[in-house]
């Protein structure tokens, strides 16, 4: 990889057919045009935010019936898969991260659950100051690169890979609800990343499937996670934040570190025991040290975004423009058709992510219609900042 970021190519590091970074701009740019402010300065809001709890769910042409599709990925019926008796391959602690310790109110309860369903747990929380702290301890080649990122955001991405390399357990944003205990997820394999809603990134993104970061799950010093901070300093000069250290930057590493060509990255998988999304994801045995499982997504990250203007785009693309769709994006459709946008979580979903998206909010406008922010000492006595 080339040391002089003046001479980047970022088609140099992502396979020919990855095309994330232009759909994916050019998704949140329609996306920003579409919104309309309503009320003062002092208390904006988007209206397309609230639209969606009245959408009616209606994903097909009257002419067709969900049965002529095949789903995106087997449906759940039994439990994560897991081993007894045997030690964690994760290690039991979570990790989350903010700017300081001052959690805004309306994430309080998501943060609670975390200590509520796994009372035996390490809890670490990473602010901007002790992130800092820990790359210049560990990582000092890349804190050039964490001082220059252009946001907040770039850093909250970029650390959660750092701790969870150096650490291992579980990292969730704190939008994320935990359900229950996450000690069976960590009992089979060594890493875990879930796929966002599989309908989600096949409509919005054109895109097969989009590794998220939200939530995911490894043993430390895993080479994926080695591979993906080595690649972080070549992908700042991205404009996208989900280029530049997210969901579609993730993506892009994890079709490398999987060897995933363009006609593979398109294929499917015969159906499983493991009950994964059926869409091809390596050759590298997902029981193996260095594998990285793709849980089926109803296990971690089953609910939709439901901001707009997502679930009217999903609609007008589904009904009206049915038969010009590709093979996978009706059956995305039809998905939602059985589904709906707003979903009933089964008794297997260990998390829950609630889509605040904190990053699209005018700064300084974030908390006033709420009270004030709660330390972390208050919200999880136990809690260890490095």
């Amino acid at each position: 990889m080339p040391k002089n970021e003046q001479n980047w190519d970022f088609w140099s590091y992502v396979p020919s057919y990855w095309h994330c970074s232009t759909r994916s701009l050019i998704n949140n740019r329609n996306r920003k045009r579409k919104r309309k402010k309503v009320g003062s300065r002092s208390s904006t809001y988007y209206f397309s935010e609230y639209v969606s709890e009245y959408f009616p769910q209606s994903f097909l042409p009257p002419n067709y019936d969900v049965s002529e599709f095949k789903p995106l990925q087997p449906e759940v019926t039994e439990d994560f898969p897991t081993t007894f008796g045997e030690s964690p391959r994760i290690p039991h602690i979570i990790h989350q991260t903010y700017k300081d310790t001052l959690i805004p109110n309306k994430f309080v309860q998501y943060v609670k659950t975390f200590a509520k369903y796994n009372p035996n747990w390490k809890y670490y929380f990473w602010t901007d100051e002790s992130a800092r702290k820990l790359i210049a301890e560990r990582h000092p080649d890349f804190l050039s690169t964490w001082d220059n990122y252009r946001s907040g955001l770039n850093k909250a991405d970029a650390l959660r890979y750092i701790v969870l390399y150096e650490f291992g357990g579980i990292y969730a944003d704190i939008d994320v609800e935990n359900m229950r205990s996450l000690d069976r997820a960590t009992m089979k394999y060594t890493c875990i990343f879930p796929p966002e809603p599989l309908e989600q990134a096949i409509l919005r993104l054109q895109l097969h499937y989009l590794i998220n970061n939200a939530i995911m799950m490894c043993r430390p010093k895993h080479p994926f996670l080695k591979q993906i901070i080595s690649a972080l300093p070549h992908f700042r000069p991205m404009a996208d934040p989900i280029d530049l250290a997210g969901p579609c930057f993730v993506t892009s590493q994890f079709l490398s570190y999987k060897n995933i060509t363009g006609d593979q990255y398109s294929s499917e998988k015969e159906p499983g025991i493991d009950r994964s999304p059926y869409f091809y994801s390596g050759s590298l045995s997902n029981e193996h040290e260095n594998g990285v499982y793709v849980p089926n997504t109803r296990y971690f990250l089953d609910t939709l975004d439901t901001h707009e203007p997502g679930p009217h785009m999903y609609q007008q693309k589904c009904t009206s423009s049915f038969e010009k769709l590709p093979l996978y994006q009706q059956r995305a459709c039809a998905d939602l058709q059985r589904r709906g946008i707003h979903r009933q979580s089964s008794k297997y979903v260990f998390t829950i992510h609630n889509w605040s998206q904190t990053y699209t909010k005018q700064e300084g406008l974030d908390h006033l219609s709420e009270p004030g922010p709660v330390d972390i000492h208050l919200i999880v006595p136990h809690v260890n900042i490095y």
